[in-house]
């Protein structure tokens, strides 16, 4: 009988073709799960892919997954890049762009139109639960002693 299996498994899905087409379509900023979908895996294949990685750089070593990971870290910062910079430009000419991007990009200094909701008790109070937990906990005694008779809801 052999000993546990100590190398990874072969990465079979894992081809120079898949991994360009995951690494394009993020460039342009789809969806990791279309990503994946478009260069026809599931999304949890790519998920795996990545968690592998991530195990692998934990342990100090470099390896398919790794490599891929670095590749997709680099392309998710490439798309912010590239969509962020057309926003900036559109701002130039269009002020509510511009309105949008602060906002965006600094909410506690621009974002003017943010709602707070405070949700008080009677007269402005704060919210009474003494009263509402006692009578779940009745309901809930009540309950429990039919169940326990065997009598049903």
């Amino acid at each position: 009988m052999s000993g546990p299996r100590t190398r990874e498994p072969a990465p079979a899905k894992l081809t120079s073709g898949r991994e360009k087409m995951i690494l394009a379509a993020v460039r342009e900023g789809f969806f990791m799960t279309v990503a994946a979908r478009r260069a026809g895996i599931h999304a949890r294949t790519l998920r795996k892919w990545r968690g592998r990685a991530w195990a692998s750089k934990e342990r100090g070593e470099s390896n398919v997954y790794t490599a891929f990971e670095d590749k997709l870290v680099q392309a998710l910062a490439e798309a912010e890049y590239k969509l962020f910079h057309g926003i900036r430009l559109a701002a130039d000419d269009d002020p509510e762009q511009a309105k949008w991007l602060l906002e965006k990009r600094w909410p506690k200094r621009w974002a003017r139109d943010r709602q707070r909701i405070e949700l008080t008790g009677k007269d402005g109070g704060p919210i009474e639960l003494e009263e509402a937990k006692a009578k779940v906990g009745a309901k809930l005694g009540s309950l429990a002693a039919r169940l326990g008779d065997g009598e049903k809801e």
